[in-house]
């Protein structure tokens, strides 16, 4: 296959941008527009505290203590 009108070959345009072959045919998707929770605040406090009173504790131990405490 042969990119374009200039008639690069895929594999050498891809070897020479660093990607693979397959991505030179993907089609770039649009990106998504994250809208913020209602109670996103609520959550980051919840979050600080736990995280401040156990600094030891990993996103997934601080997690955990949310869900069992019933969290925001």
């Amino acid at each position: 296959m042969k990119m374009g009108e200039r008639g690069i070959p895929t594999a050498r345009a891809a070897a020479f941008t660093g990607l693979s072959r397959r991505a030179m045919y993907l089609a770039p998707t649009p990106e998504k527009v994250l809208r913020p929770r209602a109670d996103e605040p609520q959550v980051r406090q919840a979050i600080r505290e736990v995280a401040l009173t156990r600094p030891t504790f990993g996103y997934r131990r601080v997690w955990a203590m949310l869900r069992r405490s019933g969290g925001p």
